[in-house]
């Protein structure tokens, strides 16, 4: 467990070397132990992952959200979970990864929507309470939602992409995120526009077309 816990203190410090602590906006560990009291002091996080830790995260009670009052997102996904006390409010939060925990009443994911009014995505998948039959109780639950299990609210299939993006910039107007939806079909169609205005070429092959009946998942941004 020591050799661990180094290995843990190590990789904080390469993610947040020449940076202040109170700048430092995104960790990312896994296979470590959760060392709360040495993140604590990073209060300007916007993005925490502690996916599959060693020891396993049973509670989001010992990761001290109340030291976060930026954090946009978070993944806990692949630990052993359970939502039993009620959480701090984090009103900030929009991104939250809880595949393959504990979660197994409604009355916890009523405590996640309680602490974390403001998600736009949520990923229960593997979890018990991940039902088909409350698949809209969690859009009701949550007025923000946008993607749950990478699915909206009509049962239509999204893609949670990585964005490179600063999360203060991703939805600061505090509405609802249906905007940043944006199918593949209409990037392509904004792109045929930009070609439009240069010097038209002929087509190599004009008889062959494509599908265009086939829509492309929705894409949302992860972070």
């Amino acid at each position: 467990m020591e050799i661990l816990k180094k290995t843990a203190l190590f990789r904080i410090e390469q993610q947040t070397k020449d940076t202040p602590p109170g700048e430092v906006t995104n960790i990312s560990l896994s296979d470590v132990p959760l060392l709360p009291e040495r993140l604590k002091c990073f209060s300007a996080l916007t993005h925490l992952t502690l996916v599959s830790m060693k020891p396993r995260i049973n509670t989001l009670q010992a990761i001290s959200l109340a030291s976060f009052p930026s954090l946009r997102m978070l993944d806990v996904s692949d630990n052993t979970v359970t939502v039993a006390e009620d959480l701090p409010l984090c009103p900030t939060l929009r991104r939250l990864f809880i595949a393959n925990n504990r979660v197994r009443q409604w009355a916890e994911v009523e405590r996640l929507a309680a602490s974390f009014p403001g998600l736009e995505v949520i990923d229960a998948t593997d979890n018990e309470v991940d039902d088909a039959s409350r698949f809209s109780d969690f859009f009701e639950l949550f007025p923000n939602l946008v993607a749950l299990d990478s699915k909206n609210r009509d049962g239509e299939e999204v893609v949670v992409a990585d964005s490179d993006e600063s999360s203060s910039s991703l939805d600061d107007s505090e509405d609802g995120s249906e905007d940043s939806l944006i199918s593949e079909e209409e990037e392509e169609e904004e792109g045929e526009t930009e070609k439009g205005n240069e010097n038209k070429r002929p087509r190599a092959c004009e008889g062959l077309g494509g599908d265009e009946d086939n829509a492309a998942p929705k894409k949302v941004s992860r972070t």
